[in-house]
């Protein structure tokens, strides 16, 4: 995971840091870059966080302990950190301000045509549309299709035995815009997409980037046209999405799952494994393992 973040990479050296966000780094000197972004339950040497407040991770004295790590943090904070960090009227506006800089985000998505290709592990036996854009630094498995007019992101990983057909975009920048007043901005999305031996997207899916981490399609699911697949969802192996239906960011569906067509499910929700969600279906709530739902808002159904 932690190669995968550094996919790209511009590592960022103290004094770039106070540059670009117009604060002095307090606390302990860094002495080496920072060279990739993670959050509060997953950090270690090298990585840039921000705390909303002090819930926002279980253990503070643990953060202090950690080597070279550069966390953000607001005026209100009253934990006192002896890591190096910075503090800052709007934490996540400073991250997205330096995570632009450290993944290079204004020419990630920057395609050329005589680029196509570059960097990229292309398997065997693989077929591509002449009109499907194929970004840089992207992996595609053995067998796998690829039909007119569709897009993979940067880094975009697509297992064995795929078909993705025509139209979809792999790796969209994902909705998340922050407000600082009057003032909002979309904070990047540099974690990427990973889809699994087996899958097979209708026309037209949207699958979107991850935040931090990728957003991740298990093996073997199907969806049909129109599915929109949010940043940071993990979908279970064997599960189907029928057309027009769509999951919310950092939602989690099981495996072998149905959800209907035209069905929505909400940010942050839990579908339990072989779960089933009817058709124009709005699930608002977590949905147990083995649960039938329907309805709106869903309700469970026998």
């Amino acid at each position: 995971m932690k190669k995968l973040l550094k996919n790209g990479v511009h590592p960022l050296r103290s004094r770039e840091i106070e540059e670009l966000s117009g604060l002095k780094i307090l606390g302990r000197q860094l002495t080496q870059e920072i060279d990739h972004a993670s959050i509060p339950t997953l950090i270690d040497e090298g990585c840039l966080i921000f705390l909303d407040n002090e819930n926002s991770c279980a253990n503070l004295n643990e953060i202090n302990t950690v080597k070279n790590l550069l966390v953000l943090i607001n005026k209100n904070f009253s934990f006192e950190l002896s890591v190096p960090h910075l503090i800052c009227k709007h934490p996540r506006q400073i991250w997205g301000t330096l995570i632009r800089t450290l993944y290079d985000y204004e020419n990630r998505f920057v395609f050329h045509e005589d680029k196509q290709l570059q960097n990229c592990e292309i398997g065997e036996r693989v077929r591509i549309s002449k009109s499907a854009i194929i970004s840089h630094n992207c992996k595609i498995g053995d067998e796998t299709v690829i039909q007119d007019n569709v897009f993979l992101a940067p880094y975009s990983i697509i297992g064995k035995k795929c078909t993705l057909m025509a139209g979809t975009i792999i790796g969209a920048q994902g909705f998340g815009p922050m407000r600082y007043g009057v003032f909002s901005e979309n904070m990047p999305h540099i974690g990427g997409v990973i889809i699994n031996d087996g899958c097979e997207l209708g026309a037209g899916n949207v699958i979107d980037s991850g935040t931090i981490f990728p957003t991740i399609l298990g093996s073997n699911v199907k969806t049909g046209s129109l599915v929109h697949i949010a940043h940071n969802v993990k979908v279970g192996e064997g599960t189907f999405l029928a057309a027009r239906s769509g999951v919310s960011g950092s939602s989690i569906i099981g495996k072998h799952c149905f959800i209907g067509a035209g069905a929505m499910i909400k940010d942050g929700l839990n579908i339990g494994d072989r779960a089933k969600v009817g058709l124009l279906s709005a699930v608002v709530n977590h949905v147990s393992k083995d649960t039938q739902v329907a309805g709106n808002p869903a309700r469970e159904i026998t």
